[in-house]
């Protein structure tokens, strides 16, 4: 079989282009080949354009010697999907290599500024700050689970295993001050060739159970990854995130829900009442809550597209108290199941707190509040022209003139065509209550 072009409709017939399906998997762009070296890498992989081997190279050239191959290659395969899915700009080649380092120094822990790597590649830190900050949301935005062959080690995944293997570390060791306890936490996050905190000698079941959760994100089959999330199960019957695992590979919507719940359930069950209580406001900057936010999500996500609004809202709202900080974004469906369920107050108050948020999802909601609490008032046009200088896209979509893809996008820009889409999509459930607000917008738009 001749291999497709990047463009090209994969062979799989998933009806994706074969850079965003199987390219990946077919390149051997797989984090288990430990073998493989980053200049080998470099060399196997199809870049599409030479700007964007170019900007691999440099950060190459730059980085060797300096960290060992893990967090470089980790580096490299998200430069790879970047490139790959947004085909991005070239202007200088630096500013994204800059970015890949720096993307190592933050995640593990190194001790280097921004100005320090920004004058290492002749980029301004301001344009260090703004690539980086792309590159970052871009790997967020990695959805867990998913189909498609990974990235090497997904950074917030990877992260999150060197993590809990530190915390398994220092619990294993007996210090008599804070002075030797901070000693050895420097000395494992300052080794030479990056923080790799060494697997820690005891390990429970619970701890055993989320780490083939772990490899479960790896597997590149759905087969793979169910039969790793019910051996978890089979190790672990509170695993939260093995039932995550499970819902999403599962085609039916019930049984898709009856795995979440029993998610989220299993999620309560292991962390305990009293942990709840003690932890509520801060739980997500706690590498043990993270499974069971994951799953808890998820379920307010799928209930609020199968018409359970209010169920819905009740699970991101309980988000939002656990984690005041709102680190998966609960508020972007908060507000429209709110507002769904006509609660103006609470979304009032919502809108409040994040009225700086420059996202289209808020300008957008602040909109159709308007509607909502008041109908077609000048305010209302008001509102519409501010949500439009936000993203100018987001009409095409909700009228129609624009179909939406059945896919949606891997990564969102503030103001981009990829926010409208997303914005649309994961409103729906709203506007379609709203024909008359549709109406009046494809008429101003005509």
């Amino acid at each position: 079989m001749n291999k497709p072009g990047r463009n090209d409709p994969c062979y799989c017939n998933s009806g994706k282009k074969y850079k965003k399906c199987c390219m990946d998997k077919d390149n051997g762009d797989n984090h288990a080949e430990v073998s493989v070296t980053p200049e080998a890498y470099l060399e196997q992989q199809d870049w599409g354009f030479y700007a964007y081997r170019t900007v691999a190279s440099l950060f190459l050239k730059k980085v060797k010697g300096e960290y060992d191959n893990k967090p470089i290659m980790e580096a490299l395969a998200l430069w790879r999907r970047f490139s790959a899915d947004t085909e991005p700009v070239i202007r200088k080649y630096g500013s994204y290599a800059a970015a890949l380092e720096y993307m190592i120094v933050t995640m593990y822990g190194h001790e280097a500024t921004q100005a320090h790597v920004a004058k290492k590649y002749d980029v301004s830190t301001a344009t260090l700050s703004r690539t980086y900050q792309v590159l970052y949301d871009f790997a967020l935005n990695f959805e867990e689970g998913s189909p498609r062959a990974p990235l090497a080690v997904d950074p917030r995944i990877g992260m999150e295993q060197d993590m809990r293997n530190l915390e398994r570390l220092l619990g294993e060791q007996q210090f008599d001050s804070f002075e030797e306890a901070q000693a050895f936490l420097d000395k494992q996050i300052n080794q030479p060739g990056g923080f790799r905190p060494p697997a820690a000698t005891k390990v429970s079941v619970k701890d055993q159970a989320q780490d083939l959760v772990y490899k479960a994100y790896e597997e590149t089959t759905a087969k793979n990854r169910v039969k790793l999330a019910k051996q978890a199960l089979s190790l672990y019957p509170n695993s939260a995130e093995a039932y995550l695992i499970l819902a999403d590979e599962e085609r039916m919507l019930e049984q898709s829900l009856d795995y979440l719940r029993r998610g989220v359930d299993a999620g309560e069950k292991d962390l305990g009442a009293a942990f709840f209580k003690q932890n509520k406001g801060h739980f997500w900057g706690l590498i043990e809550t993270r499974p069971y936010m994951r799953v808890k999500y998820r379920l307010a996500e799928i209930l609020w597209y199968s018409g359970e609004a209010e169920e819905a809202s009740k699970h991101l709202e309980q988000m939002m108290e656990l984690s005041t900080g709102d680190n998966l974004g609960a508020r972007y469906l908060l507000l429209p199941a709110l507002l769904s369920l006509k609660k103006i107050r609470e979304a009032s108050k919502l809108l409040l707190k994040y009225g700086d948020d420059s996202a289209a999802n808020i300008a957008y909601d602040r909109f159709v509040m308007e509607y909502v609490n008041n109908g077609f008032t000048r305010r209302l046009d008001e509102l519409y022209r501010a949500a439009l200088q936000i993203n100018k896209f987001v009409p095409e979509y909700l009228t129609g003139k624009k179909k939406l893809p059945q896919q949606l996008p891997d990564y969102v820009g503030h103001g981009d065509r990829n926010e409208a889409i997303d914005y649309a999509f994961t409103h729906s459930p709203l506007w379609s209550r709203m024909p008359e607000l549709v109406e009046w917008i494809a008429k101003r738009e005509r």
